[in-house]
C-alpha cells in the first residue's frame, strides 16, 4: 500500500488495518433488513402541502404524517458562496463561455435541476407497467421519499415553491412524493472534510451519520440525474447485495484505467459517485466513516495530484469553453469520487456493481462502445453542466429543456412528451450522443413503454 503523506503515515497505515480487521468480524451477524421505519423529520405529503405557504412551520424532528414509502432517495443542495479567485479556471473568452461561466455559478441551476429530477421519478414510476393502478394503493407505499439536505432552509423552500406555490402539477402526480427536509450538518470528527474542496462536497459519504437511525438505506442522488425507468427497479439492486455489500455505484469507464491516474481505484475502470445505493446500516456497523477519514487522510495528496493531472490530461487540445466546463466539474467532482474509489478498491467486497445504463453520461458517448447495453437505457447523468450548458452536450440539454417546460397537470401525457422531444431533437445539431448508435431511438422506446401511450 503506497502512503504519500507527512502527517504520521505509520499511525494511518496501523489504524487502517486495524479497521480492516473490526471490519471483518462486525460482518458476523446482523439485520440486513432494508425496511424504513419513519422518520422523526418533516415530511410533506399532499395532506398538507396543498396549503404550502412560504411561512413554513415544520420542524426538524417532527413528523407530522408518517409515510412508508417503497423507496428514499437523497439529494444534497448546496451554494458555493466561497470560491476563491485562485480556484477559478483561467479567464476565458466568448460569448457562449461566458454564459456558461453564469450558468455554472447560478445556484439556480441546482435549483431547476432538482425539480426536472423529481419530476422525472414521478413519470417513470406513475406510469410504469409494473406501478399499482389504484389510487388508494399510490398513497400506501408506492411513492418515493426524497431527502432534501440543504445548507439553509431556504433553499429547500425554493424547491417546494416550484412544484406547489404555481400549481404546476396536479395532486394526482403529487402523491408520488414526500419531502424531508435536513439540514446539512458534519459528524464529529469530520469538520475539517467540510471545506477540503468545496463546501458539502464530501457530505453523501456521512449520511450515515447525520440521518436517523430510522433510515435503513437510500438512494444518493446528484440533482443532475433524469429518470427513464422506474426508480423502482433501481431500488431492486439492493436484492442483488451479498452479507458483505454496503454500497452499489455503476462504472466510471474512462480516466480510471488509463495513465492519467495515479491512485488506486475499484475494478477494471473505476466508479462514478452520481447514484450510489446505501445500506445505511450496514455502513454504521463497519465503521465506514472511521474508514473514510483515515482512506482521506492518507491519500489526500494524491487525490489533490491526481485530480490537477486529469484536469491537464482532459483540458488538452479542448475548446475553451469544454476547459471551463470540465475545470469546474473537477473542482466539484474528482475529489470525493476519488475517496470512494480508493476506498472500494481496499473493499471490494463491500461493493454492488450496477449496470451503466442507470448512469449514462455524455462521456459514454465520446467513448463509442463504453456503455455497450444503451439498449436498456434507464437514468441519464447530466455531469459537466450537460443538462443547463447548451455546448456541452446538445443531445443531454435539450431533453434536460423539455422536461423542465413540462406541466405534470392533467393535460400530460407521454406520447406528447415523446413527440416534444423528438421535435427538439430533430431541430438541434448533431453531436456525438446524436451520433452514439441506437441512443436516441432506446429513449423513445423507453418512453413507449409507459402505459400511458
Amino acid at each position: 500500500m503506497r502512503i504519500s503523506t507527512t502527517k504520521g503515515p505509520i499511525f494511518f497505515l496501523i489504524s487502517f488495518l486495524i479497521l480492516v480487521l473490526i471490519t471483518k468480524a462486525l460482518f458476523v451477524s446482523r439485520d440486513t433488513s432494508l425496511s424504513t421505519a419513519p422518520a422523526t423529520a418533516p415530511v410533506r405529503s399532499l395532506g398538507t402541502i396543498r396549503t404550502f405557504s412560504r411561512s413554513l412551520s415544520d420542524t426538524v424532528g417532527e413528523e407530522k404524517i408518517p409515510s412508508n414509502c417503497d423507496t428514499v432517495v437523497a439529494c444534497i443542495l448546496c451554494e458555493d458562496t466561497t470560491m476563491a479567485a485562485a480556484d477559478e479556471p483561467e479567464p476565458v473568452s466568448g460569448a457562449r463561455v461566458r454564459a456558461n461561466q453564469i450558468v455554472a455559478r447560478d445556484f439556480r441551476r441546482q435549483i431547476d435541476q432538482v425539480v426536472v429530477l423529481l419530476k422525472s421519478i414521478v413519470i417513470s414510476s406513475k406510469y410504469s407497467p409494473n406501478a399499482p393502478k389504484s389510487s388508494a394503493a399510490a398513497d400506501t407505499g408506492s411513492c418515493t421519499k426524497v431527502i432534501l439536505v440543504s445548507d439553509t432552509r431556504e433553499h429547500f423552500d425554493s424547491v417546494m415553491d416550484v412544484i406547489y406555490d404555481d400549481e404546476a402539477w396536479s395532486p394526482d402526480f403529487l402523491r408520488h412524493l414526500r419531502f424531508v427536509y435536513w439540514p446539512v450538518t458534519y459528524p464529529p470528527g469530520t469538520s475539517w472534510m467540510k471545506t477540503m474542496f468545496r463546501p458539502c462536497a464530501t457530505l453523501r459519504l456521512f449520511l450515515p451519520d447525520i440521518l436517523p437511525r430510522s433510515y435503513k438505506a437510500l438512494i444518493y442522488l446528484d440533482t443532475d440525474i433524469i429518470f427513464l425507468r422506474d426508480i423502482r427497479e433501481l431500488w431492486k439492486e439492493f436484492e442483488e447485495f451479498t452479507d458483505e455489500t454496503i454500497a452499489a455505484m455503476s462504472p466510471c469507464l474512462f480516466h480510471y484505467g488509463t495513465r492519467a491516474n495515479k491512485i488506486p481505484y475499484y475494478g477494471i475502470s473505476g466508479l462514478n459517485a452520481g447514484i450510489m445505493l446505501m445500506n445505511l446500516t450496514r455502513m454504521r456497523e463497519t465503521l465506514w466513516t472511521k474508514k473514510i477519514r483515515v482512506v482521506t487522510q492518507m491519500y489526500e495528496r494524491d487525490i489533490k495530484l491526481a485530480d490537477q493531472v486529469r484536469r491537464n490530461q482532459r483540458l488538452r487540445g479542448l475548446s475553451a469553453q469544454f476547459r471551463f466546463v470540465l475545470t469546474l466539474t473537477c473542482a466539484w467532482y474528482g475529489y470525493l469520487q476519488d475517496i470512494l474509489n480508493i476506498y472500494f478498491h481496499f473493499f471490494p467486497e463491500h461493493l454492488h456493481e450496477f449496470s451503466c445504463v442507470w448512469n449514462f453520461r455524455p462521456w459514454n458517448c465520446r467513448r463509442g462502445s463504453a456503455c455497450e447495453d444503451v439498449t436498456n437505457l434507464s437514468a441519464m447523468h447530466g455531469n459537466a453542466l450537460s443538462f443547463t450548458s447548451e455546448g456541452s452536450e446538445p443531445w443531454f440539454y435539450t431533453i434536460f429543456q423539455q422536461y423542465k417546460q413540462l406541466q405534470l397537470n392533467d393535460e400530460f401525457s407521454v406520447s406528447n412528451h415523446m413527440r416534444s422531444i423528438e421535435k427538439m431533437l430533430n431541430e438541434h445539431k448533431s453531436s456525438n450522443c446524436f451520433r452514439y448508435p441506437g441512443l436516441t431511438q432506446a429513449l423513445f422506446n423507453r418512453l413507449q413503454n409507459l402505459n400511458n401511450i
